[in-house]
């Protein structure tokens, strides 16, 4: 992975212009995701918590629903579009934000937040990431999805099915797939037909997870195919959210899914989940602690400012009178 140093804004953009462009005939995007110091694992916030990373987060997300007075989700990317909310204003979900705009992630690495505490001390960081091109095959780039697509609705659902089925269901198709008779298009009824007898327990926990999968995910189509779910699990996707909020709109955010591995304890999960993302970067930005003022104070100028990356009175407000006082 290449890195380079920023110096000013015009600097930064010279270089992406110059060597990452996307495609739109190709479906080659290039997403940004920027963080105020190096972090010792990329992982969303609800692994940072051990007791969600063992003991799973339906009950977590349940009582949120209630406390917050929402509808239960009807469709896996009404519960995405929920996830995304929690997400922008600090709760707990199983998702990293990312950018097409190399601005707001910019800014998100320079950002002045007191909940960071010394952060300004340290330099901060732009990773790249990029999706899959059309009809190529790049193990260094991520699959990209849309919010209505079943892989967005199986990953989401992850969260709300506990992680003892969950373990069973992967563990249960690595053991199938060492057979000889086993094929990864067969259907779970297909699975039932020919291992009910030699792997009776396998096919009762991939049957039981896949009822709760489809119970969660609630797709139009009845998700069928254990594999293909298998394969969504254990690898990195980037998904595509609709615009539904102001905040998803001036970000131009989408949002990096991580594998979900077999949990066996916490600090091997974090670590599988981390590396699942880390693998997936193709180039680093490094914002010297010394410049993020003066690249603050560079993006201002052309309207990224913290009312702008989170609209709302009260950054307005913020914002607003930082500038009175410079008068």
């Amino acid at each position: 992975m290449k890195v380079k140093e920023v110096e000013s804004v015009v600097q930064y953009l010279d270089y992406i212009c110059k060597n990452f462009i996307p495609n739109e005939k190709t479906h080659l995007h290039y997403y940004y995701r920027g963080v105020p110091y190096r972090y010792k694992t990329m992982i969303p916030n609800l692994y940072r918590d051990v007791q969600f990373v063992e003991h799973g987060s339906e009950y977590y997300y349940r009582r949120m629903f209630s406390r917050l007075g929402m509808n239960d989700y009807s469709s896996g990317a009404e519960l995405l579009k929920d996830l995304a909310e929690f997400q922008h204003y600090g709760a707990k979900t199983s998702l990293l934000d990312v950018s097409l705009n190399p601005l707001i992630s910019l800014y998100m690495a320079v950002e002045k937040s007191e909940k960071d505490g010394d952060a300004l001390d340290q330099d901060g960081h732009v990773y790249l990431f990029k999706s899959q091109e059309l009809g190529v095959e790049d193990e260094t780039a991520l699959e990209e999805k849309f919010d209505t697509g079943h892989t967005a609705a199986i990953k989401c659902a992850l969260s709300l099915i506990d992680h003892e089925k969950t373990n069973k269901f992967l563990e249960s198709i690595e053991h199938l797939r060492t057979l000889p008779n086993f094929n990864e298009s067969f259907t779970e009824k297909e699975l039932r037909s020919d291992f009910a007898d030699s792997e009776e327990e396998c096919v009762k926990a991939i049957h039981e997870f896949m009822e709760l999968l489809n119970q969660r995910a609630r797709v139009k189509e009845r998700l069928l195919y254990p594999f293909r779910v298998y394969e969504d699990m254990i690898s990195a996707q980037i998904v595509i959210p609709s615009i539904c909020t102001e905040r998803i709109r001036n970000q131009q955010g989408a949002f990096i899914l991580p594998c979900h591995p077999i949990i066996e304890n916490s600090d091997r999960c974090r670590q599988k989940i981390s590396d699942s993302v880390w693998e997936k970067i193709i180039f680093e930005f490094i914002i010297p602690s010394k410049l993020k003022k003066q690249i603050r104070e560079q993006l201002s100028c052309v309207g990224i400012t913290r009312d702008f990356v989170y609209p709302g009175i009260d950054n307005s407000s913020e914002v607003i009178s930082g500038n009175a006082r410079k008068r």
